[in-house]
Order: C-alpha cells, then sequence, then structure tokens
C-alpha cells in the first residue's frame, strides 16, 4: 500500500465500509450469573447496540455537583494577572487558529482535519456539525488556544520578555 503513495494508507482507512465492526462474539453473565458466550451475528449486533446505549444513555445532572465543583473551577488568583486567558473565545479567534493550523496533516480516528474544519468555518457550515465527532480537532485547536493565551499572560507578568 505504502509503495503506492502514502496517500493511499489514508484512503484506504476511509474507504473501509460504514458500520463494520470487528466484534465476533459476547462475553457476558447470564440471569444466574453462569458466563456466557454469544457468537451468533445478530445477538452480537444487539448485545453491543444495548451496550453501548446503556453506557452513552443521558444522565440526569446533578445541580449539587455543579455547585461543588463550582470553586474548584473558578479562576485562581486575581483575573487582571491573566487577561488573555479568561477572555471570552470570539468566533474571530477560532477562525485565525484555523487559518494558522498545520496543513496536510493526518485525521486522527474521526477522519476530521484541519483542512475540514477550515472549510467548513469559511462556508459558515461549521455550527451545524456533530460536535462529538469533532473532538480530537477542536481539543487541539482549543489546546493551541490557550496555550497562546498563557504565553501572552506570562510575557505580560514576567515585563513583556
Amino acid at each position: 500500500m505504502l509503495s503506492k503513495g502514502p496517500g493511499r494508507v489514508g484512503q484506504a482507512a476511509l474507504d473501509k465500509r460504514k458500520g463494520a465492526h470487528g466484534i465476533s462474539r459476547v462475553i457476558g453473565t447470564d440471569a444466574q450469573g453462569e458466563l456466557t458466550v454469544t457468537t451468533e451475528p445478530d445477538e452480537v449486533r444487539e448485545l453491543t447496540r444495548a451496550h453501548f446505549d446503556d453506557m452513552f444513555r443521558p444522565r440526569p445532572v446533578r445541580p449539587e455537583l455543579l455547585t461543588e465543583w463550582a470553586e474548584e473551577y473558578a479562576p485562581k488568583g486575581r483575573p487582571e494577572q491573566y487577561p488573555a486567558t479568561v477572555a471570552e473565545v470570539s468566533i474571530e479567534e477560532v477562525s485565525q487558529l484555523l487559518k494558522e493550523s498545520p496543513r496536510n496533516k493526518a485525521a486522527g480516528p474521526s477522519g476530521v482535519t484541519f483542512e475540514l474544519l477550515r472549510s467548513a468555518d469559511a462556508d459558515g457550515v461549521l455550527a451545524k456539525q456533530r460536535p462529538i465527532t469533532l473532538l480530537p480537532v477542536v481539543r487541539k485547536l482549543f489546546t493551541a488556544l490557550l496555550t497562546r493565551r498563557l504565553t501572552v499572560d506570562n510575557q505580560l507578568r514576567a515585563g513583556g520578555n
């Protein structure tokens, strides 16, 4: 595959059949607590679906936890010590980061690249994307944003060096 060019490897990954998975058996316990192994494809598919439906089901928000953790996540020190870090993130700032983001980088498991985000931002469709599919790239983007802001604040506190 590599002999045909490095781009072919990425394309081969994208060409995989959607919805295909490699789960051929499910190991669990029955109502009596006995170990069971299921290999029938339809049952494996249904048990797998039920497992993930349960794992990612909507959970109730517990307001007491929000207030309990609010102090932990509140800014430490005085906000005037780090104005860039605590400033609200603007659309313009994210757009600028996207313009400066690396080009021709391999996509992660989601298949989302900076180029795709850049294109979606330019077309105004970024807000319509499902957030979960954007997580790896968005995490990198906002890590870069926070790093830049912390660097600015540290330079201000150190006397502008």
